[in-house]
């Protein structure tokens, strides 16, 4: 009976394996870089077509932040940057998984699309 559970915990195991490695479902979104270009540290939220929103976190002034477009809806989607003072930047609506990669910076309006990744060297 013990072997027989052993086997059932490997078979899983070895399904699930190759499902979990980078750049599959569900890490294949397309990546983006916020650049923060601002005197001021914001908070970063990014929101589907369904207006489901999700915050991805703190990006401190003059620093970016790179990451997996999280939503699989392909219709659309904004940034929205949210400063101390409760002043919001927000981009225009784009869609996410049109490029391989997308670029804002959060005093333009438009993010930018394109085949690599737009974050600054490091």
């Amino acid at each position: 009976m013990r072997f027989l559970w052993v086997v059932t915990v490997l078979a899983v195991v070895g399904c699930l394996g190759p499902s979990m490695k980078p750049g599959s479902w569900p890490g294949s979104g397309s990546y983006v870089c916020v650049v923060n270009n601002t005197p001021v540290h914001v908070r970063l939220l990014v929101r589907d077509s369904a207006g489901r929103t999700l915050d991805k976190g703190v990006i401190p002034s003059m620093d970016h932040l790179q990451f997996l477009w999280p939503f699989l809806d392909q219709r659309g989607g904004q940034f929205i940057a949210t400063q101390p003072n409760g002043a919001m930047l927000m981009s225009q609506s784009f869609r996410p998984w049109s490029a391989k990669a997308w670029g804002w910076v959060v005093t333009d309006s438009l993010p930018t699309a394109g085949s690599k990744s737009f974050c600054p060297d490091e």
